[in-house]
């Protein structure tokens, strides 16, 4: 589950379920409540915004068929992305 501030606008989550294979929502908004896995995030559907409770996101990496995984920045394609690549310095 994840943890207080780990997840932020523009990060991108992996949908676990089998039959949203290979979809991948971005942030819009994070609204955390009181407790422990209490919050959610938005995110675009389509036309409309929709919502995850914040207990369905997961940040550990492992492999699961429910909910959704963070997507490491690292492994992000920069066309599609915030991702910035380090600068080449020709030098």
């Amino acid at each position: 589950m994840a943890n207080f501030g780990e997840i932020k606008i523009g990060d991108e989550l992996r949908d676990n379920d089998k039959r949203q294979k290979g979809r991948i929502v971005t942030v819009l908004d994070v609204v955390y409540g009181v407790g422990p896995g209490q919050g959610f995030i938005y995110y675009h559907t389509g036309k409309r915004l929709a919502t995850i409770n914040i207990d369905r996101i997961f940040t550990d990496g492992k492999k699961r068929q429910r909910g959704f995984n963070l997507v490491p920045r690292a492994s992000l394609d920069p066309q599609k992305s915030s991702y910035e690549a380090p600068a080449h310095d020709p030098a």
